[in-house]
């Protein structure tokens, strides 16, 4: 488990579309898929089903999403505080 998981899953989750998702976070399809599919495996959990039209949370995916997004928050005010130098 990454915090780039995580994110990668955030993104997937608020797009619904792995493509739009990996052009978002500016890495491949293929890369993005890869750190679903560990994230899926690690946690032994299915996030996502898969479908002609796309791609649809799972309730573990829902659950998930809303257990990472204070985490996620919490990251990024982290990383706007320091990433800045106006600790």
């Amino acid at each position: 488990m990454t915090f780039t998981q995580f994110t990668a899953f955030a993104a997937v989750a608020k797009h619904l579309n792995v493509t739009k998702a990996a052009n978002m976070l500016h890495v491949s399809q293929p890369s993005l898929s890869k750190h679903l599919k560990a994230l899926e495996e690690n946690f032994r959990l299915c996030l996502f089903t898969r479908h002609p039209k796309g791609i649809r949370l799972t309730d573990e995916g829902y659950e998930f999403f809303h257990d990472i997004e204070p985490i996620l928050a919490q990251l990024e005010k982290i990383n706007q505080r320091y990433r800045n130098g106006s600790a």
